[in-house]
């Protein structure tokens, strides 16, 4: 599958890598995935990431599938 270049709303973005499930819980697998993967959450901090926002930018799309969903990466 797939990801169309462009931000992302956390929630568009859980639903997508994780479909099939109810939003409650794709959330919460792609929030562990994503705060599991150290070498990710190192490079998001180093960049600016704020965890408190609900978007995620098209920079932080593309690291997320990189390091936690490398068959959805472009």
């Amino acid at each position: 599958m797939k990801i169309e270049k462009r931000d992302y709303t956390k929630k568009e973005l859980s639903m997508l890598c994780n479909p099939g499930m109810d939003y409650y819980n794709a959330y919460q697998k792609f929030y562990r995935d994503v705060t599991r993967c150290t070498q990710l959450m190192q490079e998001l901090r180093q960049r600016g990431y704020n965890p408190k926002k609900h978007y995620l930018h098209y920079w932080q799309v593309r690291l997320i599938l990189k390091y936690v969903y490398p068959e959805m990466e472009q």
